[in-house]
C-alpha cells in the first residue's frame, strides 16, 4: 500500500526535532510518555474529536493490543471480511483467537453487514471492521449489530484518517479503533499508530499491555488496575518519539490536505464516470471518503486490451489507476486457511482481475 499516499513532511518539523535533541537526547526514550508523543496525542485526540487516544508502533499493534484489552484470546473468535489487510487476521490469530471470515458488499467493496450476522456465533467476541482504501465501511449498521448482541466493535480506520458515516468520523463508532502513521497512509511517519478507546478505563487497560510501568504508573488511575503495572501482561508498543513528532506536525495540515483530496475525489469521480466498464465503488449519501484513493471495478468483458485502453484513457487525463492492493483474499492465504473455505463470491470475485483502485492524492 505504500504507492497510496505521497506525504511531504515539512522541513520545520524536521528542524523542530533536531534542535530538541540538542537540547535533551533522553527525548527519543519516550518512556514515561510526555514530549513528542503527549503532543502527538493530544493533536490527534482533538483533531478526531476524541478523548481517549494512545499512541502505539504501529496500527496493527493497536489491534493487538485493542484485542488484549478486551479479553478476546483462545477460543473467541472475531468476525472480519476476508477483503482485507492480512494484518487485521495476523493480529487476531496472535491473540489466540480465530478469524471467522464475511463477505463483502459487491457495489462498496466494504464488509456486508447482512454477511457479518450470518458469520456471529456463539464463541464471536468482537466484529472487526476495516474502512479499506479510505471508504468508510457501514459503521453505524455494524455499531448497531454489535450493540444488538453484547459485541466488540473494534474498527481498522489505518487508511481512512477523515472518513465518516452520518457525520460522525470513522474511529468513533466502535469500542476501539486503530489509525496508522505508516508509508502510504494520509500522515506517514514511517510507522507508529494510534488507539482509539471509548473510554478512560479502555485505555488504562491499554496502558498496561503497550507501554512501560514507568507510564503505566503515571496514567494508570483506577483503582483497581493499579496492582497490575509493571504486570505479566506489559508489552512494548511504544511509538518511537521522533516518529511521533513528525507525525504531530502533519496532523496540524491534515484538514487543509483532506479538503484538497476532497475536490480531487470529485474530479476522478467525475472522469471515471465516463469511462466504459469501469465501476468506481458506490458511495452511500451519509458516508464521506477520505479522498485519497477511489477503489473501483474494471469488467472482465473488456478483456485485456479493453483493460489496457481504460487504463490509458485514464493516464492521460491525469489519474493513476493500479491494480491491488488486496490480491488474495485472507481466506485463502496460506496459514489462514481452515478447513472448508466460506463462500464469499464478491471477495472472490473482486480478487479475481477485478481489483483497481485509482490514486487521488498528489
Amino acid at each position: 500500500m505504500s504507492a497510496i499516499a505521497r506525504t511531504r513532511i515539512g522541513g520545520r518539523a524536521l528542524r523542530r526535532a533536531a534542535r530538541d535533541l540538542e537540547r535533551d537526547p533522553f527525548l527519543l526514550s519516550g518512556l514515561a510518555g510526555g514530549g513528542w508523543v503527549e503532543e502527538l496525542e493530544d493533536g490527534f485526540g482533538r483533531w478526531l474529536g476524541a478523548e481517549h487516544v494512545l499512541a502505539t508502533s504501529s496500527a496493527t499493534g493497536a489491534l493487538v493490543v485493542a484485542l488484549r484489552v478486551l479479553g478476546v484470546g483462545p477460543g473467541d473468535e472475531v468476525v472480519l471480511p476476508s477483503y482485507c489487510w492480512v494484518g487485521c487476521a495476523g493480529a487476531i490469530r496472535l491473540v489466540g483467537a480465530t478469524p471467522v471470515w464475511a463477505d463483502i458488499r459487491a457495489d462498496t467493496f466494504q464488509v456486508d453487514p447482512a454477511c457479518v450476522v450470518a458469520a456471529i456465533g456463539p464463541r464471536t467476541a468482537a466484529i472487526l471492521a476495516p474502512h479499506l482504501c479510505g471508504h468508510p465501511c457501514d459503521a453505524d449498521e455494524l455499531a448497531a449489530i454489535a450493540r444488538a448482541r453484547d459485541l466488540a466493535l473494534v474498527e481498522d480506520a489505518s487508511q481512512a484518517p477523515g472518513a465518516a458515516v452520518a457525520g460522525v468520523p470513522v474511529g468513533r463508532w466502535g469500542d476501539l479503533a486503530v489509525f496508522s502513521f505508516g508509508p502510504g497512509k494520509l500522515v506517514a511517519a514511517g510507522e507508529g499508530g494510534m488507539l482509539v478507546c471509548r473510554s478512560a478505563l479502555l485505555r488504562e487497560r491499554a496502558l498496561l499491555v503497550a507501554q512501560h510501568p514507568l507510564r503505566q504508573a503515571i496514567e494508570v488511575r483506577e483503582p483497581c488496575l493499579r496492582p497490575e503495572i509493571g504486570g505479566g501482561q506489559t508489552l512494548n508498543f511504544r511509538i518511537h518519539p521522533l516518529a511521533a513528532v513528525l507525525a504531530a506536525a502533519q496532523i496540524a495540515h491534515l484538514d487543509e490536505r483532506l479538503a484538497d483530496l476532497a475536490r480531487r475525489h470529485a474530479e476522478a469521480r467525475a472522469l471515471l464516470g465516463a469511462l466504459a466498464g469501469v465501476q468506481p465503488a458506490a458511495l452511500p449519501a451519509h458516508h464521506r471518503p477520505n479522498g485519497a484513493t477511489l477503489p473501483l471495478r474494471l469488467d472482465r468483458s473488456l478483456g485485456p486490451a479493453g483493460q489496457q485502453e481504460v487504463l490509458r484513457a485514464a493516464s492521460e487525463a491525469g489519474l493513476e489507476i493500479l491494480d491491488g492492493p488486496i490480491g488474495t483474499p485472507c481466506h485463502l492465504r496460506a496459514g489462514l486457511k481452515a478447513g472448508r473455505p466460506p463462500a464469499l463470491p464478491c471477495t472472490e470475485r473482486r480478487c479475481s482481475g477485478e481489483e483497481f483502485f485509482a490514486r487521488v492524492s498528489e
